[in-house]
Protein backbone atom coordinates (compact mmCIF):
# COMPACT_ATOMS: atom_id res chain seq x y z
CA UNK A 1 0.00 0.00 0.00
CA UNK A 2 1.59 3.31 -0.70
CA UNK A 3 1.88 6.29 1.46
CA UNK A 4 -0.65 8.27 -0.27
CA UNK A 5 -3.34 5.64 0.16
CA UNK A 6 -2.10 5.38 4.22
CA UNK A 7 -2.59 9.04 4.82
CA UNK A 8 -6.14 9.93 2.84
CA UNK A 9 -8.11 9.07 6.17
CA UNK A 10 -8.56 10.41 9.15
CA UNK A 11 -6.70 9.70 12.20
CA UNK A 12 -8.37 9.12 15.40
CA UNK A 13 -7.25 12.09 17.44
CA UNK A 14 -8.75 13.96 14.45
CA UNK A 15 -11.89 12.05 15.58
CA UNK A 16 -11.80 12.62 18.75
CA UNK A 17 -11.70 16.21 18.32
CA UNK A 18 -14.41 16.33 15.83
CA UNK A 19 -16.58 15.05 18.08
CA UNK A 20 -15.67 16.93 21.22
CA UNK A 21 -16.40 19.84 19.32
CA UNK A 22 -19.96 18.80 18.42
CA UNK A 23 -20.84 17.73 21.66
CA UNK A 24 -19.65 21.08 23.03
CA UNK A 25 -21.92 22.32 20.09
CA UNK A 26 -24.74 20.22 20.85
CA UNK A 27 -24.55 21.25 24.87
CA UNK A 28 -24.68 25.14 24.25
CA UNK A 29 -27.75 24.99 22.04
CA UNK A 30 -29.24 22.42 24.66
CA UNK A 31 -28.64 25.05 27.07
CA UNK A 32 -29.83 27.76 24.86
CA UNK A 33 -33.08 26.61 24.24
CA UNK A 34 -33.64 25.55 28.04
CA UNK A 35 -32.76 28.83 29.05
CA UNK A 36 -35.07 30.52 26.57
CA UNK A 37 -37.76 28.01 27.86
CA UNK A 38 -37.51 28.86 31.99
CA UNK A 39 -37.39 32.89 30.52
CA UNK A 40 -41.03 32.16 28.08
CA UNK A 41 -42.33 29.95 30.92
CA UNK A 42 -41.47 32.43 34.03
CA UNK A 43 -42.50 35.42 31.59
CA UNK A 44 -45.96 33.55 31.09
CA UNK A 45 -46.03 33.22 35.09
CA UNK A 46 -45.51 36.36 35.66
CA UNK A 47 -48.44 37.44 32.76
CA UNK A 48 -50.63 34.83 34.23
CA UNK A 49 -50.39 36.56 37.75
CA UNK A 50 -50.56 40.09 36.45
CA UNK A 51 -54.41 38.81 34.54
CA UNK A 52 -54.82 37.17 37.99
CA UNK A 53 -54.64 40.69 39.79
CA UNK A 54 -56.71 42.41 37.29
CA UNK A 55 -59.20 40.10 37.10
CA UNK A 56 -59.72 40.31 40.96
CA UNK A 57 -59.92 44.35 41.35
CA UNK A 58 -62.28 44.14 38.30
CA UNK A 59 -64.63 41.81 40.03
CA UNK A 60 -63.75 43.96 43.53
CA UNK A 61 -64.68 47.32 41.70
CA UNK A 62 -67.72 45.94 40.01
CA UNK A 63 -69.53 44.75 43.60
CA UNK A 64 -68.24 47.48 45.67
CA UNK A 65 -69.95 50.08 43.25
CA UNK A 66 -72.71 48.46 43.00
CA UNK A 67 -73.65 47.98 46.76
CA UNK A 68 -77.05 48.56 48.18
CA UNK A 69 -77.96 50.27 51.16
CA UNK A 70 -80.22 47.00 52.01
CA UNK A 71 -79.56 45.94 55.25
CA UNK A 72 -78.17 42.12 56.26
CA UNK A 73 -78.69 41.92 60.42
CA UNK A 74 -79.40 44.19 63.24
CA UNK A 75 -77.05 46.34 65.38
CA UNK A 76 -76.98 44.85 68.73
CA UNK A 77 -76.62 47.91 70.54
CA UNK A 78 -79.53 49.73 69.24
CA UNK A 79 -81.66 48.00 66.90
CA UNK A 80 -80.48 49.82 63.54
CA UNK A 81 -79.84 47.83 60.79
CA UNK A 82 -76.84 46.91 59.67
CA UNK A 83 -75.98 47.70 55.83
CA UNK A 84 -72.24 47.44 56.02
CA UNK A 85 -69.39 45.76 58.26
CA UNK A 86 -65.89 46.90 57.81
CA UNK A 87 -62.73 45.64 59.69
CA UNK A 88 -59.08 45.64 58.62
CA UNK A 89 -59.35 41.90 57.90
CA UNK A 90 -62.98 41.55 56.38
CA UNK A 91 -66.02 43.35 54.88
CA UNK A 92 -69.75 42.64 54.17
CA UNK A 93 -72.09 43.66 52.35
CA UNK A 94 -74.76 43.35 50.00
CA UNK A 95 -75.16 43.56 46.29
CA UNK A 96 -76.28 42.40 42.69
CA UNK A 97 -73.87 39.02 41.47
CA UNK A 98 -73.02 38.47 38.09
CA UNK A 99 -75.52 36.39 36.39
CA UNK A 100 -72.88 34.15 35.67
CA UNK A 101 -72.08 33.40 39.13
CA UNK A 102 -75.31 33.14 40.78
CA UNK A 103 -79.40 32.89 40.02
CA UNK A 104 -79.55 36.78 39.93
CA UNK A 105 -80.74 39.44 42.49
CA UNK A 106 -79.44 41.37 45.46
CA UNK A 107 -76.62 39.10 47.91
CA UNK A 108 -75.18 39.01 50.91
CA UNK A 109 -71.53 39.17 50.46
CA UNK A 110 -67.97 39.35 52.34
CA UNK A 111 -64.51 39.46 51.53
CA UNK A 112 -62.06 38.29 54.29
CA UNK A 113 -58.31 38.09 54.55
CA UNK A 114 -57.78 35.05 56.23
CA UNK A 115 -54.83 32.08 57.20
CA UNK A 116 -54.36 29.39 54.45
CA UNK A 117 -52.15 26.89 53.56
CA UNK A 118 -49.80 29.42 51.63
CA UNK A 119 -49.67 32.33 54.09
CA UNK A 120 -52.77 34.66 53.83
CA UNK A 121 -55.86 34.55 51.53
CA UNK A 122 -58.19 36.92 50.30
CA UNK A 123 -61.64 34.85 50.12
CA UNK A 124 -65.15 35.61 49.18
CA UNK A 125 -68.53 34.42 50.36
CA UNK A 126 -71.77 34.96 49.51
CA UNK A 127 -75.63 33.94 49.63
CA UNK A 128 -79.07 34.99 48.42
CA UNK A 129 -80.35 37.82 50.70
CA UNK A 130 -83.86 36.73 50.18
CA UNK A 131 -84.14 34.18 52.98
CA UNK A 132 -80.82 35.20 54.54
CA UNK A 133 -80.67 34.23 58.41
CA UNK A 134 -78.28 36.94 60.18
CA UNK A 135 -77.98 34.23 62.90
CA UNK A 136 -76.98 31.05 60.53
CA UNK A 137 -74.64 32.91 58.77
CA UNK A 138 -73.27 31.18 55.14
CA UNK A 139 -73.69 27.82 54.75
CA UNK A 140 -71.52 25.03 56.05
CA UNK A 141 -71.71 23.58 52.47
CA UNK A 142 -70.81 26.74 50.47
CA UNK A 143 -66.99 26.71 50.42
CA UNK A 144 -65.09 29.95 50.61
CA UNK A 145 -63.55 30.74 46.69
CA UNK A 146 -59.91 31.83 47.15
CA UNK A 147 -59.04 34.72 45.35
CA UNK A 148 -55.35 35.56 45.94
CA UNK A 149 -53.08 33.48 47.99
CA UNK A 150 -49.92 33.87 49.50
CA UNK A 151 -50.37 37.04 51.50
CA UNK A 152 -47.82 38.34 53.58
CA UNK A 153 -49.58 41.33 54.88
CA UNK A 154 -52.78 43.65 53.98
CA UNK A 155 -56.05 45.34 54.85
CA UNK A 156 -59.00 46.91 54.43
CA UNK A 157 -59.63 51.03 54.89
CA UNK A 158 -62.66 52.98 54.66
CA UNK A 159 -63.53 56.86 53.87
CA UNK A 160 -66.67 58.86 54.78
CA UNK A 161 -67.59 62.36 54.83
CA UNK A 162 -67.64 64.92 57.05
CA UNK A 163 -70.22 67.38 58.19
CA UNK A 164 -68.46 69.82 55.75
CA UNK A 165 -69.08 67.15 53.03
CA UNK A 166 -65.28 66.66 52.41
CA UNK A 167 -64.19 63.30 52.71
CA UNK A 168 -62.53 62.30 55.91
CA UNK A 169 -59.12 60.51 56.56
CA UNK A 170 -58.78 56.52 55.80
CA UNK A 171 -59.45 54.54 58.85
CA UNK A 172 -58.95 50.74 59.60
CA UNK A 173 -62.67 50.09 61.69
CA UNK A 174 -65.98 51.08 60.12
CA UNK A 175 -68.33 52.32 63.19
CA UNK A 176 -71.27 53.24 61.12
CA UNK A 177 -72.71 49.91 59.81
CA UNK A 178 -76.12 51.69 59.14
CA UNK A 179 -74.17 53.55 56.81
CA UNK A 180 -72.11 52.95 53.67
CA UNK A 181 -68.72 54.04 53.34
CA UNK A 182 -68.08 56.70 50.40
CA UNK A 183 -64.88 54.79 49.15
CA UNK A 184 -63.03 51.85 50.35
CA UNK A 185 -59.06 50.98 49.78
CA UNK A 186 -57.74 47.34 50.02
CA UNK A 187 -53.64 47.04 50.07
CA UNK A 188 -51.92 43.47 50.30
CA UNK A 189 -48.21 42.82 50.53
CA UNK A 190 -46.32 39.68 49.44
CA UNK A 191 -42.86 38.25 50.46
CA UNK A 192 -39.94 40.17 48.80
CA UNK A 193 -38.91 36.78 46.06
CA UNK A 194 -42.38 36.64 44.96
CA UNK A 195 -42.60 38.32 41.41
CA UNK A 196 -46.51 39.88 42.30
CA UNK A 197 -47.45 43.31 42.33
CA UNK A 198 -50.66 44.52 43.79
CA UNK A 199 -51.55 47.54 42.58
CA UNK A 200 -53.19 50.28 45.19
CA UNK A 201 -56.94 49.60 44.95
CA UNK A 202 -59.51 52.00 45.57
CA UNK A 203 -63.06 51.61 44.90
CA UNK A 204 -66.10 54.29 45.26
CA UNK A 205 -69.93 53.58 46.52
CA UNK A 206 -71.77 54.73 44.24
CA UNK A 207 -75.17 54.96 46.65
CA UNK A 208 -73.20 55.59 49.80
CA UNK A 209 -75.06 58.93 49.82
CA UNK A 210 -78.30 58.18 48.89
CA UNK A 211 -81.29 58.87 50.79
CA UNK A 212 -82.66 55.77 49.04
CA UNK A 213 -82.40 52.92 51.56
CA UNK A 214 -84.46 49.50 52.21
CA UNK A 215 -85.81 48.06 55.70
CA UNK A 216 -84.43 44.80 56.80
CA UNK A 217 -87.72 43.51 57.68
CA UNK A 218 -89.48 44.00 53.67
CA UNK A 219 -86.17 41.83 53.08
CA UNK A 220 -86.31 38.63 54.95
CA UNK A 221 -89.38 36.49 56.31
CA UNK A 222 -90.75 37.99 59.75
CA UNK A 223 -89.73 35.22 62.32
CA UNK A 224 -90.91 35.42 66.25
CA UNK A 225 -87.90 37.44 68.49
CA UNK A 226 -86.22 38.86 65.27
CA UNK A 227 -87.85 41.61 64.20
CA UNK A 228 -91.11 40.36 64.09
CA UNK A 229 -93.80 43.23 64.94
CA UNK A 230 -93.82 41.86 68.99
CA UNK A 231 -90.08 42.25 69.28
CA UNK A 232 -89.35 45.10 66.45
CA UNK A 233 -85.42 44.69 68.35
CA UNK A 234 -82.93 41.34 68.12
CA UNK A 235 -82.66 39.25 71.16
CA UNK A 236 -80.36 40.24 73.56
CA UNK A 237 -77.41 38.93 73.79
CA UNK A 238 -77.10 36.09 77.00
Amino acid sequence: MSLRARQSGFTLLEILLSVSLLALLVGLAYGSIRVATKASTSGERLIERTEEMRTVQQFMRRQISQMMSAPFDYVVDDGGEKRFEGSEDAIQFVAPMPGYLSHGGPHVQRLEIVRGDRGRQLQFRFAQLNGWDPEAGFPDDAEPVVLIDGIRDGGFSFRRLDENGELDDWENEWEMPVELPVMLRLELDFDDDDPRHWPVFEAASLVATSNSVLSFDSLRPRAPGFGSPSNPKPREAP
